[in-house]
């Protein structure tokens, strides 16, 4: 037999491995993990004579994430699943993260059989099930013999909401590994609409010998007959090179009723809503994907908040009906391959002195230079392999573009016609007359057997792109200390922010606060609270988007800078 397993819940399970012990039950581990979910490691696994092909046992968790992977450090060297000799116990080892980049090392046991003489258990609450519900609702569930002997006289308990509310017998025979049904002669009441009820069923069978798998647990919701909802944006993501995009939803029909002809709806930063119609029809508890006919543009920089909401005509419940997500346009990352040797093992300029590996693309941004205008400066690359074209750009107006008025160094081949082996040329990079004060990004790319593109974002097969920043301005130590200074900007109700500079500097500090077409739009001073400057910004009367927050000295060149985002 073989099939898949993938619930469809939006989680990833991955390092799978399986066994069967000596009653013919699979049990199957695996690593589990999504966008929201740590990865942690789960099983499930079927009984014998279960149908073909499925893993009929509810997902157990072993153990649950408690942190992520952020940088390239390994993960999931071994997965492993074995029997014990008793032929019931498996046996599993796996690899999980115990706080974030820190993975270890999970030892577990479980069994789907004990192979004990005297062992039942119920095994599913087969009705009720979500719906609209009434006063008189039928229970039926399935009791397993887990054991090795036949039982019967199996008495039963029924809890809801963890009140027992009913003891009844089950009179019959159940042979070893076999499964009979079961329905209580008492019903339930669960009228009340919206409500989600908690149902256990637990076997008490006298002598049994393995407790852990008497009782089964579900639990029902009595639907509304009209409740739609926005369950997730799908797309866009956040990237590089983003422009006029899709916007896509999962929406679900929480509801009893199918539906269709109803408004859904998104915003972009709070702006005017883009309305369509879902026609459906979407039955209940269905999930489907609608793709938004009108795009959005998110060719700007920046970070956009986007809203997607359902609109249904009596909706029951309308704390579902909206779901949101940011999408961030963020400035391209160029790959290429450099594992021949292409691209940067040395940058050296100024402060700047990065021996590096390959990258295709790093980011060293951390790493500053401090030039001066009308200015020229050594520059010395290294790379591991001949004809390679290099460039240098500083974008002197902060536009994330790379423009041909933006380059330092002109195109030069390191090695020409060489092979592998190490190269190293000395250059001048240029910094003219007039260019901006204050921090700016300066990127260096490489290109093997031909030039550098003009298009500092356009990817080539063999090269690299770094980036650094390049602060233009005689440096005092005034300049020092705001730039080893720690800028927080804590967001507020009513898009009110709280601006917080942590320095050494202890001169006046003025706050200025941009839009993302680079126009200043206040300047103010913050208050000195003894080393801590501090100031409020009040931005409830200003329009929705992203907004640059730029607090430096009085008398220095350098500051730092955060965004904020008005909804």
């Amino acid at each position: 037999q073989e099939g898949t397993y993938a619930p469809a819940d939006d989680n990833s399970r991955f390092m799978g491995s399986a066994a069967m012990d000596a009653a013919g039950n699979i049990g199957l581990a695996f690593n589990i993990a999504s966008a929201t979910l740590p990865a942690g490691i789960r099983y499930t696994g079927r009984y014998d004579g279960d149908a073909l092909g499925e893993m009929t046992i509810a997902e157990t968790t072993i153990v649950d994430g408690v942190g992520v992977q952020t940088t390239t450090n390994r993960f999931g060297d071994y997965s492993h699943l074995t029997m014990d000799p008793n032929n019931f116990t498996f046996w599993h080892t796996a690899e999980y993260f115990s706080a974030n980049n820190q993975w270890r090392t999970q030892v577990a046991s479980f069994s789907l059989s004990s192979g004990f003489a005297q062992d039942v258990g119920v095994n599913n609450i087969i009705n009720p099930m979500n719906g609209i519900l009434t006063t008189t609702e039928t229970v039926e569930v399935s009791i397993r013999n887990y054991g090795l002997d036949p039982q019967s006289d199996i008495p039963l308990e029924l809890f809801v909401d963890g009140n027992l509310v009913a003891t009844e017998t089950f009179s019959g025979t159940i042979l070893s590994n076999e499964v009979e049904n079961y329905i209580f002669s008492q019903t339930l009441d669960l009228s009340t609409a919206g409500q989600t009820y908690t149902i256990e069923v637990k076997s008490n069978l006298t002598g049994d010998e393995f407790e852990s798998n008497d009782p089964y647990i579900k639990e029902v919701t009595h639907l509304l007959a009209n409740d739609v909802g926005a369950q997730e944006i799908t797309a866009p993501e956040t990237g590089s090179d983003l422009g006029l995009e899709t916007i896509s939803v999962t929406i679900k029909n929480y509801g009893a009723d199918e539906q269709s002809n109803f408004d859904v709806s998104y915003t972009v930063n709070g702006g005017d809503p883009v309305i369509e119609t879902f026609a459906g029809p979407i039955g209940s508890e269905e999930i489907a994907s609608y793709s938004f006919t009108e795009q959005a543009d998110f060719s700007e920089l920046g970070i956009y908040d986007v809203v997607v909401k359902t609109s249904l005509s009596g909706d029951g419940n309308e704390t579902n009906d909206e779901t949101s997500i940011q999408v961030e346009n963020v400035l391209c990352q160029p790959q290429a391959n450099c594992s021949f040797g292409d691209g940067l093992q040395l940058f050296n300029v100024g402060e700047i002195n990065n021996p590096s590996a390959c990258e295709g693309y790093g980011d060293f941004t951390d790493q500053v230079a401090y030039l001066d205008e009308n200015s020229s400066y050594s520059l010395t690359v290294t790379t591991g392999y001949g004809d390679q074209h290099v460039k240098v750009w500083i974008d002197f107006n902060d536009d994330s573009n790379f423009t041909s008025d933006e380059v330092v160094v002109p195109e030069f081949i390191i090695a020409p016609g060489a092979g592998a082996g190490s190269y190293t040329e000395t250059v001048d990079l240029v910094v003219p007359d007039g260019a901006p004060m204050g921090m700016h990004r300066m990127r260096a790319k490489t290109n093997w057997q031909a030039e550098v593109p003009n298009d500092a974002c356009e990817e080539t097969q063999y090269g690299e792109t770094e980036d650094y920043s390049a602060n233009i301005g005689a440096l005092g130590v005034l300049d020092m200390e705001i730039t080893n200074s720690e800028l927080i900007i804590t967001s507020q109700d009513n898009n009110q922010f709280e601006v917080t500079l942590n320095t050494e500097y202890d001169g006046k500090v003025y706050v200025a606060i941009y839009n993302m077409l680079g126009q200043q739009l206040g300047f103010k001073l913050a208050q000195n609270d003894g080393g801590i400057y501090r100031m409020n910004l009040n931005l409830s009367s200003a329009a929705a988007g992203v907004y640059v927050v730029k607090v430096g000295g009085q008398n220095t060149t350098t500051y730092k800078t955060g965004r904020v985002i008005v909804k």
